[in-house]
């Protein structure tokens, strides 16, 4: 059995306010509706898979249920950490089923895959993980080594971060190395340098996307002043040319500040 432990006032005051929204988790799967068999649902999210039977499908009389009411019926997920994805609707003409055992097969697939998923093999979620990204940026080394660092043993302990840190370490050491033994011969090869030039261009933008969406995350919490910490950051770094560490400590400094102010308050 692995034990977690984490450091309540570092974790408030480093990753507090950034992200409240749930994270949703992407569905597939499917559901069958044939008339005189019993209703087959199936749910897909990474490896994990959920399935549930149904009563038998009747032979409408009146109105048949149509793909439309039971798209509607399955995409209420609500406060589950899933959102349906491709998902398919295999049925036969004029079936009828009541729209409350739609929902009865929608909440017992989901809580299936919820006990999976998130209750037994307790995946990470992006509250935390955005805490755990805020510690690897902050203390020295690689930001990649480091979130594997801490990731590995959140998830497995000792042998999580032995793992984590091996398989980030080994693509890059192989690749560098190649690229190193190589060199002269791709330095002046125009289609490799082309090639360079063009993963140059596509980091910028992956940075530059990684940016905006943490931005974004920011302004979605309507707190000026996160806001202001982050605009006055990037001001001071980008045309004062502060030192990236001084600014972080000022942050952590004021967010320590913050705490003990709410604790007096309380």
């Amino acid at each position: 059995m692995v034990y977690r432990r984490k450091n309540i006032e570092l974790s408030d005051h480093i990753g507090k306010n950034i992200l409240n929204k749930v994270i949703k988790y992407p569905v597939s799967g499917d559901i069958t509706l044939k008339v005189g068999e019993p209703l087959m649902l199936q749910l897909f999210c990474r490896e994990e898979y959920a399935f549930v039977e149904g009563p038998v499908v009747e032979l409408s009389k009146k109105r048949p249920v149509t793909k439309e009411d039971i798209l509607r019926q399955m995409h209420k997920t609500g406060t589950v950490p899933f959102e349906l994805e491709n998902f398919e609707v295999n049925m036969e003409e004029d079936c009828f089923l009541p729209m409350s055992v739609l929902k009865t097969v929608r909440q017992k697939g989901f809580s299936l895959l919820k006990e999976r998923f998130v209750d037994q093999l307790h995946y990470i979620d992006e509250k935390e993980m955005l805490d755990l990204v805020a510690i690897a940026q902050s203390a020295p080394g690689a930001i990649a080594v480091n979130g594997a660092i801490v990731l590995g043993y959140k998830m497995a302990g000792i042998l999580g971060i032995i793992v984590c840190v091996i398989g980030t370490i080994i693509p890059p050491i192989v690749i560098i190395s190649v690229i190193a033994y190589f060199y002269k011969i791709f330095i002046t090869n125009k289609i490799i340098s082309a090639m360079l030039l063009g993963m140059r261009a596509g980091i910028g933008a992956i940075i530059v996307s990684v940016v905006y969406d943490m931005a974004l995350s920011v302004m979605d919490e309507h707190q000026g002043r996160n806001i202001l910490i982050m605009i006055v950051s990037f001001v001071l770094n980008y045309f004062f040319n502060i030192n990236i560490m001084y600014i972080i400590l000022g942050c952590i400094l004021l967010a320590i500040i913050d705490l003990v102010m709410r604790r007096k308050k309380a």
